[in-house]
């Protein structure tokens, strides 16, 4: 597994509740951001860890291509992070979601 995908598990594991709320106060505007690793924890939706870095790419571009800033928040233990807008992060892991589970004839609860 590459060292982008160690790097992702172990946000999603290691993040403190601390540094989560930290993740998801850093708004813009009036909506709410959070890394991609800590909304999937948030919500404990059922990603595959190795399409994280995938995901992170999407988000940034439905970004820009939105006119929306992907912001950086630096984290001690992981260095510079990106953070999305909470309803973009919705729309691409709602959908990611409902292919997943096409995919894998399954619905996770």
């Amino acid at each position: 597994s590459s060292d982008l995908e160690v790097k992702a598990t172990k946000l999603l594991t290691d993040l403190s509740e601390e540094e989560i709320k930290k993740l998801s106060s850093k708004c813009i505007g009036n909506y709410g951001c959070s890394t991609m690793s800590s909304y999937i924890q948030r919500y404990k939706l059922p990603i595959y860890v190795s399409d994280i870095s995938k995901l992170s790419n999407d988000a940034a571009r439905l970004c820009r291509k939105r006119g929306y800033p992907v912001n950086k928040v630096n984290i001690e233990r992981f260095g510079t992070i990106n953070v999305y807008p909470d309803f973009i992060l919705h729309e691409l892991l709602d959908d990611y979601i409902r292919t997943t589970q096409r995919v894998n004839g399954s619905i996770m609860r």
